[in-house]
């Protein structure tokens, strides 16, 4: 492809010097586009400009807009909050969907969404569609369809093994990049010779005076100054600053 639209520049630039010393040089273009004893490589030349500038118009007019950044301002926050309540299909990272960086396809019933962000001509979905399960393929089609009409290079990051069947249906390839581990916490136990390290951590934790305690998101605000004070101190040790887009930041209404 690369190769084809080489020849046709210079192809086109030849004509275009042979164009310079021609009689018609001087003639507007379309009385040379009506002169059949004009070069054929002039002719066209022209109409080629001409195709690709009706070509540009259409793409202009014909692509759907690209859906703009959702905060907490827009009304369609409170619409993806509602979402997220009563999400059949959701995970944990679901909820970066609340930082207020991301866009947002909603699907036909507005029961589901997909998250993802614009970065030159990259599209990035975070994670599978939120929502209804029987809604997820056809949010998928709909992100690949428009990051197409845009020109765009879709991608989608952190999908789960469920997810990978309708990826490649869509005609993505697959890379593993990361882990994420889960913990069933309803059997998870200390004891036992494998978390000989983790008890003598929670141990040396707890005689240092630490303690764990789940709080309400109202009871999270009166807090934010020394969350924060932990926050700069563990950022400070960091290169890069925070992965906000992929996994959450210090945004105080994101955290309460």
């Amino acid at each position: 492809m690369t190769l084809k639209r080489h020849v046709v520049v210079v192809a086109g630039l030849l004509g275009l010097w042979s164009f310079q010393h021609a009689d018609y040089a001087d003639q507007p273009w379309w009385r040379v586009m009506a002169d059949y004893d004009a070069a054929r490589a002039i002719r066209a030349w022209a109409g080629a400009a001409l195709a690709l500038f009706a070509f540009g118009l259409w793409r202009l007019l014909a692509s759907a807009a690209t859906p703009p950044v959702v905060g907490e301002a827009d009304p369609k926050f409170a619409r993806v909050r509602a979402i997220l309540a009563k999400a059949e299909v959701a995970e944990p990272g679901s909820n970066l969907a609340l930082l207020g960086d991301k866009r947002f396809l909603f699907s036909a019933s507005g029961d589901s969404f997909l998250m993802f962000g614009v970065r030159g001509r990259s599209w990035i979905a975070v994670g599978a569609p939120v929502g209804r399960r029987d809604e997820r393929l056809e949010l998928l089609w709909r992100f690949r369809e428009l990051a197409d009409a845009h020109a765009a290079r879709p991608g989608l990051y952190a999908l789960d093994a469920d997810d990978l069947p309708d990826v490649v249906e869509l005609g993505f390839s697959i890379q593993k990049i990361g882990e994420a581990a889960v913990v069933p916490l309803d059997a998870f136990q200390l004891e036992g010779r494998r978390h000989g390290n983790l008890r003598r951590a929670w141990r040396k934790a707890g005689e240092e005076g630490a303690s764990f305690e789940v709080l309400s998101p109202d009871a999270v605000a009166p807090l934010i100054p020394k969350l924060a004070r932990v926050s700069d101190a563990w950022l400070a040790r960091q290169s890069g600053g925070e992965k906000g887009f992929s996994l959450g930041g210090f945004v105080p209404r994101y955290v309460c």
